[in-house]
């Protein structure tokens, strides 16, 4: 073998090692995202475009494109056709990241998630060299085996049901989620009967602890709900913690100020039965509704206040 062909041997093999670490990006970050679904889906629908539930749907359409992709560079199959889709979502992403540093409306695109946090004008570099280390990736040599086009298909399914099945919409699973909603209604009854502000019209009243993650997440579904909806004053938080914990929820959730209430532990916990968040919907003085953080509905919340 001369020289020629041991160079040329040796660009091959490092054009397969950028592509399959091209795959392998791609797919690490579609799991980062998976693992921290519920912050994706609350960043997707934060811009107010889309409903909840097509944000749930979007948020998992991205993670099945980002494996499917990964799979095909990893492979080697469909170069051409992987190229093409590879870029897009690449042009795609850089430009809503440019939208986000122009916009400031978000620090990072949770291109990888909530689990690595990299500041927007790094992603949009990433992006860069992603798509240039793309181009010369291509063309490289393939995986070769039988049956090739039917194992491609079986993946590219998999892909597909992976983050419904691990990580399944909350609409797919209402039922169950409702079912274990809890808490003693009679408590709640005399608690808004204490304050006539609670009890006379439509309120959404929701009951969380200053350190629950979930009562955080769910705090910035509804500030998108109220500020869609423009009826801010229908809101109300009942806390448990201290006043200095309540600014710092707000402050570290970026959710509106709305009014709200801080309870004593005890009696915060016996009418929410232990379970929080939780998210009523009270029509003057009667219960029209009940959510946990999973199955907060936008249209419904949105339908019963006007």
């Amino acid at each position: 073998m001369d020289e020629k062909q041991k160079e040329r041997k040796h660009v091959a093999y490092i054009k397969i090692v950028i592509r399959i670490l091209l795959g392998a990006i791609f797919i690490v970050s579609a799991i980062t995202k998976m693992l921290s679904i519920d912050s994706f889906e609350i960043f997707i629908f934060s811009f107010g475009i889309m409903s909840l539930n097509l944000s749930f749907l979007v948020a998992r359409l991205v993670i099945s494109a980002e494996i499917s992709l990964g799979l095909m560079l990893i492979t080697g199959w469909r170069q051409k056709l992987t190229v093409v889709l590879s870029m897009t979502m690449l042009t795609v992403f850089t430009g809503f990241i440019i939208y986000l540093i122009l916009s400031a409306k978000a620090d990072h695109c949770y291109c990888f998630g909530d689990i690595i946090k990299m500041s927007n004008p790094a992603s949009v570099i990433k992006n860069i060299v992603l798509a240039g280390l793309l181009l010369i990736s291509t063309p490289s040599r393939e995986i070769r085996i039988k049956h090739r086009t039917l194992i491609f298909s079986v993946l590219v399914v998999i892909s597909l049901t992976i983050p419904m099945a691990l990580t399944p919409p909350a609409f797919l699973v209402n039922n169950w989620y409702a079912k274990r909603i809890t808490y003693n209604e009679q408590l709640f009854y005399d608690f808004i009967k204490e304050s006539p502000r609670l009890a006379s019209g439509k309120k959404v009243i929701a009951f969380f602890g200053t350190g629950c993650i979930y009562c955080k997440m769910a705090a910035q579904k509804i500030s998108v709900i109220a500020t869609k909806s423009g009826k801010e004053e229908h809101f109300e938080y009942i806390f448990w913690g201290k006043e200095e914990e309540v600014e710092n929820f707000f402050i570290e959730t970026e959710s509106v100020r709305f009014n709200s209430t801080v309870l004593d532990a005890d009696k915060f916990l016996k009418i929410i039965n232990g379970r929080m968040p939780l998210i009523i919907l009270v029509d003057n003085g009667i219960i029209a509704g009940k959510y946990s953080f999973a199955i907060i509905d936008d249209k419904a919340i949105s339908s019963f206040l006007e």
